[in-house]
């Protein structure tokens, strides 16, 4: 269902259209399609920044950029999940460390990071 969202939607790029991506890596993560998970991830990496890097320069509210970076953050703990999965440690650790940069304080993805460290 949401392959046929983003079809009908695809050249949209609004909060709610990067909303189905995160969602659908959510979906394919708990599948275990890993290496989707990744592709899709940068996929919706590229659509967050180019949404931020679009709406800079206007008056975005305060609880649009709130979503927008906990999409990315979801993105970001996702995408380092399958990375880990894979055992693409370097890549997982690059990935924990940029949802961090998000959002510095969130203890469960450095409890995520420190884990992946000691293997």
């Amino acid at each position: 269902m949401y392959e046929k969202c983003l079809k009908v939607t695809r050249k949209a790029t609004t909060l709610d259209n990067i909303s189905i991506y995160v969602n659908k890596i959510a979906c394919l993560l708990f599948l275990e399609k890993l290496e989707r998970v990744i592709s899709e991830s940068n996929e919706a990496i590229r659509l967050i920044r180019n949404f931020r890097n679009r709406n800079e320069n206007t008056k975005m509210s305060k609880e649009d950029k709130e979503r927008l970076r906990q999409m990315d953050l979801r993105v970001a703990v996702r995408k380092g999940n399958a990375l880990a999965k894979l055992a693409r440690t370097i890549d997982a650790i690059a990935e924990y460390e940029r949802a961090l940069k998000i959002d510095p304080g969130n203890a469960s993805v450095q409890k995520d990071l420190d884990k992946i460290r000691k293997t």
